[in-house]
C-alpha cells in the first residue's frame, strides 16, 4: 500500500489533493484520487515516480464523471425507509410550502361575450364618435389648419 504523502506529490503536479479512494479490493493497478485544480484543460499526462528504490511510471487521466464519495463509513444513510414509505400511496398531495396550490385550485370567473356589463367596450377600440361626451374632452382637429401647418413645413411634401 503507497503512503498518502505519494498520493500528495502526484496531486501537485495538477492541484491540491483533496481524496484518496480507499478501496479494500487488491488492486494496486488504479487508483482513484480527487484533486481541486484551475486547470482550464483536461488532466492527462504521464510521469516518473520512484518510491523506495522502484521505479514506476503513473500515468494522470481526468474522468469527468466520477464523483467521490466523502461519507465514513460509520455515516452511511439508511435509505431503505424512504422507499417504503413511497410505495401505494397513490395520488396523495404534499404539503404547501409555498401556499400555491389555494392559487393553482383557483377557478377564474367566466364573462360571457354577449352580456352587457359595464367591463365590456361601449365602442371598439380607437372609435369615438364625435358629438358624444366622450369626445367634449378631446381635441378636436380641423382638417384646413392642419393642411395649411404642413404646407409651411418645408420637410413635409402635400
Amino acid at each position: 500500500m503507497w503512503p498518502k504523502n505519494t498520493f500528495n506529490r502526484v496531486a501537485l503536479k495538477c492541484g491540491v489533493l483533496l481524496d484518496v479512494d480507499d478501496q479494500d479490493d487488491e488492486h494496486f493497478h488504479k487508483k482513484q484520487i480527487c484533486i481541486n485544480t484551475n486547470v482550464p484543460t483536461n488532466i492527462f499526462e504521464s510521469f516518473k515516480l520512484i518510491y523506495r528504490g522502484n521505479v514506476f511510471w503513473v500515468r494522470a487521466k481526468e474522468v469527468p464523471g466520477w464523483i467521490p464519495d466523502f461519507m465514513e463509513d460509520n455515516d452511511e444513510v439508511d435509505d431503505s425507509k424512504g422507499e417504503e414509505d413511497s410505495v401505494g400511496q397513490g395520488n396523495v398531495q404534499s404539503e404547501d410550502p409555498f401556499n400555491i396550490y389555494e392559487l393553482l385550485n383557483h377557478k377564474r370567473p367566466v364573462i360571457d361575450k354577449n352580456s352587457n356589463s359595464k367591463e365590456s367596450l361601449k365602442y371598439p377600440p380607437r372609435y369615438t364618435p364625435t358629438g358624444t361626451k366622450e369626445a367634449i374632452g378631446e381635441k378636436q382637429f380641423d382638417s384646413k389648419k392642419i393642411r395649411r401647418m404642413m404646407l409651411r413645413n418645408p420637410f413635409v411634401q402635400v
